[in-house]
């Protein structure tokens, strides 16, 4: 990896200065991407990023095992983890996932139950899970939107969804399970 960073420098000095930063900190840039995106892949590639924004302005950096370094590069790895987010806004902790991440709910919808029967559902549901669901699935709402509406932030929307989906899910499940002989 290290020799694709390095062709993207002009001298031996900051290239040596650069081995040396990446060597010191790569571990501790995962770790924070990783605190934000819950995911190794995504954590990998916000390090990677980061490197690269690193690159740019490589001058700022005086030192290579001081407070001040390890600072800024935390700066660094946060704003591209965060970038990353954003981009994903399907991620959440990873305490809360489970195998409702692979839910497709049109085809559930469509396979299951009639449409009609869905909306019922989803209407005895908690409003705050309802409203969302109501949004997204019947009214093709973007979390912006929906995150105006409801006076909430867009992530709180994202994660939001992503509950209600998994009740969802269950409670067709559970019918689904109910009406099969």
């Amino acid at each position: 990896m290290l020799g694709i960073y390095f062709a993207l420098l002009d001298t031996p000095e900051e290239k040596s200065k650069f081995e040396a930063l990446y060597k010191e900190y790569r571990n501790t840039m995962y770790n924070h991407a990783y605190g934000i995106l819950k995911d190794n892949y995504l954590a990998e590639d916000a390090v990677q990023n980061a490197f690269l924004k690193l690159i740019k302005s490589l001058e700022k950096v005086n030192g290579i095992k001081c407070k001040e370094t390890r600072n800024y590069l935390v700066i660094l790895i946060r704003g591209a983890a965060i970038d990353i987010y954003n981009q994903n806004k399907k991620i959440v902790p990873m305490d809360e996932l489970d195998d409702t991440d692979t839910l497709d709910l049109p085809e559930l919808i469509e396979n299951r139950l009639e449409r009609e029967r869905v909306f019922e559902i989803i209407s005895n549901m908690d409003e705050k899970y309802s409203d969302i669901l109501m949004m997204k699935l019947f009214y093709d709402c973007s979390n912006d939107e929906i995150s105006q509406l409801l006076k909430i932030k867009p992530d709180h929307v994202s994660i939001r969804f992503f509950r209600a989906k998994a009740k969802l899910k269950k409670l067709i499940m559970e019918e689904y399970e109910n009406d099969r002989p």
